[in-house]
This record gives structure tokens, sequence and C-alpha cells, in this order.
């Protein structure tokens, strides 16, 4: 046989040798594969860069849970939500802490007599669904003075603090509601804060 008719052996493995990554492939479609840092490329809303919604997991794959997940008054680490002048009309909000270093801020006035001596201003924190530990704090804006303070204990249903204590009294001024955990949060979890007339009579 003409050595030119011989065919060379064929010596590449074919068992799969060549077959593509796994972890290279983007499963999901979202344009990301594992390799490139994909958490959950069954979830194509997981991917690196995703917003970090309110879910309890971490879709933008960083390890942080829901820390773009916000409410309307945040960041209120550094903001200071004014509610105005509080009196005839109710104020009710919902926010949560989204994390144990936030701090909720809300400030209002209050124009007092006429107010004082007809009907009080009643703050109430309430809808308390999980074990975080909330804390609040009402404290006069121009002299420090904290005039409220108090923590959710097992049982509490609401925190309360009310501004009517003396028929005599002048309390008239900038107040500032401090909302805090003393251990947990989540956006999950939101609380209610509510400000309304509060009658003086029983």
């Amino acid at each position: 046989m003409d050595s030119g008719d011989v065919e060379p052996a064929d010596t590449e493995d074919d068992t799969g040798g060549d077959e593509a990554d796994p972890l290279a492939v983007d499963d999901d479609s979202d344009g990301y594969t594992e390799n490139q840092g994909d958490c959950d490329d069954t979830d194509e809303t997981i991917f690196p860069g995703a917003e970090d919604v309110c879910d309890g997991i971490s879709n933008d794959c960083d390890e942080d849970i829901d820390e773009d997940a916000l409410d309307e008054y945040e960041p209120n680490d550094t903001v200071h939500w004014s509610l105005g002048i509080v009196g005839s009309d109710t104020i009710e909000l919902d926010a949560f802490l989204h994390s144990e270093d936030d701090i909720d801020r809300f400030d209002y006035s209050i124009n007092d007599g006429f107010i004082d001596l007809v009907l009080g201003i009643r703050i109430a924190l309430s809808g308390f669904t999980s074990d975080i530990a909330y804390k609040m704090t009402i404290v006069e804006v121009a002299s420090g003075l904290k005039v409220f303070e108090e923590f959710k204990t097992a049982g509490v249903e609401e925190l309360v603090y009310r501004h009517n204590d003396s028929i005599l009294g002048d309390e008239s001024g900038m107040y500032q509601i401090q909302i805090k955990s003393l251990g947990g949060y989540g956006c999950s979890e939101p609380y209610t804060l509510t400000i309304s007339e509060d009658s003086f009579l029983p």
C-alpha cells in the first residue's frame, strides 16, 4: 500500500475533553455567568449590579442583603424629615430601619395655647411584627432635652407619648422624633408612626 494513502492515527481523546465550561454559560440569560460573579444562575433577577430589593437575599451578589431597599424617608441618618406644625390633621407614615445603625428622624412643631387648653398631641409608634427592639426618643430641639424615651419590650403593641401633661404648661416649640433599633432591623418589618389629636379629658 502506498504510504501516501495511509490515514494518520486519531490521537485525540473524544470523551468530552473539549466540552464547554458549565460555569461559563449564562443559564438564566441575565448577561452574567457564574464565572462572571452570578451567584444564582437560575434566577434572571440576581446578578452583579442588580438592584438589591426587599426580599431577604442578595440580588447583586455582594453578600449584603436588601441594602438598596429604602423607604421614602431614607437616607434618614443625615436628613431630618419635617412634618410641619402638628395639630388637627392626623399624620401617619410607614417606614423601616434598614440597619442596626439606622436612625430615623422626624421634626415637628407645636403652637401651644389653644391646643393645650382643649386637646393634646398623641405620638404613637406601632406596627410591631417581629422581635425588632425599637426605641423612640423625643427631643426638644432648642434645649436638647429628652422629653420622652422608651423602648419596645415583649408584649408591647405601641410606644406612646402625649403632649398634654399640664393644662397650664406651654409646650410650643420644635421637637424631633428619633427611632432606632436596639437589636434587629429589616425592610420587610415596617413600623407605623402616627401623630394625632389627643383629648385632654378622659
